[in-house]
């Protein structure tokens, strides 16, 4: 065996016939010698692979790709050692395509887009008065460049984690989302099923109304504004396209029960790297909730009981009596307890308020309600399979989301038992 089979021709020993000699005389076992082959050319073997975080970077063969891998994963290292704890209900799944070329310190200016979110509740589901007593509006912040956008729901009436974060780039289809389960890439279409409750399922269109305004603010850009309103609602991004041309800003849009008004535009720089659409750098933790009380005690002392009346009748069709009061306790003692026996998030809706997010079997109860009569139904995120309010007692109890009972199957009738069967002997 030569050396030069590790080293080249240019080592000692093929250099220098004595030095070739001498090794020859050295009592060296052919079990060792791989080791020192190995120990002696292992520094010279290649050169150091240089890495760098320049954009530059992107332009590279795809050789250069996977030599830049250890530094994905050096900062995926750098993310999960940042106070993580990692469990069962709250783990990160890579993205579908590494976003490395937003691996940069390089300043990138971006807008932050500021929309109040408001529950706007169909019209079979509202009351007189009921805007008297209203949760407090959320709001959802996008950070949106050329062609990157993080957007976070921040807020107490979402039906979504508080601090949720997605995001999203111009030339890959679907988000990549982190809420309290974790981390992980949604498929084109899929944002929809996660905010509607029943994350994976195939979820059908859903009509959304925008107002673009091309006024002095349409600054732009904003096509990846009305990309996410299309993620958002089951289109493909290609459907809402031409309302964000030319760099119009969406100011208005309404789908479901939401409404959302900008009320704010802030230019900002931000680090190149801080708009990564994958899994490196992922905020801390969030708390994955099973309630969201959007009223509290002081606010549901406010709802007024109803009056039931009964239908007028032949008799007496102008003067329909009252029913007697609910007499249960005094004002603030009675006590609703609701639950959600359906398979995703609904919200329960008193007196045209909307009053708590309730997730799939997830039950509680509500105080501070004068004893009486009030109308609760329930809804979904995009107004769909809404349940007509009807009226309850209070004390008493609400379940929503139950299954439709399925018909006995026909019991095998006996020959005797049929109707025209002859009479046995």
């Amino acid at each position: 065996m030569r050396a030069g089979i590790c080293c080249g021709e240019s080592s000692g020993v093929a250099a220098n016939p004595r030095a070739r000699g001498r090794a020859r005389a050295l009592p060296v076992s052919l079990g060792l010698l791989p080791l020192l082959l190995v120990a002696a050319c292992g520094d010279n073997s290649r050169p150091p692979v240089q890495r760098s975080l320049s954009p530059a970077a992107t332009s590279q063969p795809e050789a250069a790709e996977d030599e830049r891998a250890p530094s994905w994963a050096t900062e995926v290292g750098k993310s999960l050692s940042q106070g993580w704890k990692l469990g069962a209900a709250n783990r990160v799944t890579p993205a579908t395509v590494s976003d490395r070329q937003f691996d940069s310190l390089e300043p990138v200016t971006v807008r932050r887009l500021v929309y109040r979110a408001t529950i706007d509740l169909p019209q079979g589901l509202r009351a007189p008065h009921s805007r008297d007593v209203l949760p407090s509006p959320s709001e959802l912040h996008l950070d949106v460049a050329v062609d990157r956008l993080r957007g976070r729901f921040v807020g107490p009436s979402w039906p979504v984690d508080d601090g949720s974060e997605l995001r999203m780039r111009a030339d890959v289809p679907g988000v990549y989302l982190f809420d309290g389960a974790g981390g992980r890439p949604l498929a084109p279409g899929h944002l929809a099923s996660w905010f509607n409750g029943d994350e994976g399922e195939q979820f059908p269109r859903q009509p959304v109304v925008l107002r673009p305004d091309p006024g002095p603010s349409a600054e732009g850009p904003s096509e990846l504004v009305c990309a996410l309103i299309a993620e958002w609602t089951a289109q493909p991004r290609q459907a809402l396209e031409n309302s964000c041309e030319n760099g119009t800003i969406i100011q208005k849009f309404k789908f479901g029960v939401w409404s959302f008004d900008l009320t704010a535009i802030v230019p900002m720089t931000m680090p190149r790297a801080q708009l990564r659409a994958d899994s490196v750098g992922l905020p801390k933790p969030l708390s994955n909730f099973r309630l969201r009380h959007l009223l509290e005690t002081r606010d549901i002392e406010r709802l007024a009981p109803i009056v039931i009346r009964p239908a007028a009748n032949n008799n007496n069709s102008n003067q329909a009596a009252a029913l007697a009061p609910i007499d249960a306790g005094p004002p603030g003692s009675g006590v609703l307890r609701a639950e959600n026996r359906g398979s995703t998030r609904m919200l329960l809706v008193v007196q045209g308020v909307p009053l708590a997010w309730l997730q799939p079997r997830a039950a509680t109860e509500f105080s501070g309600f004068t004893p009486g009569y009030y109308r609760v139904g329930a809804v979904r995120a995009y107004a769909q399979n809404a349940l007509t309010p009807n009226p309850i007692v209070i004390p008493g109890q609400f379940l929503v989301g139950l299954a439709p009972a399925e018909p006995a199957p026909p019991e095998a009738t006996r020959a005797g038992d049929a109707p025209d069967a002859a009479p046995t002997r």
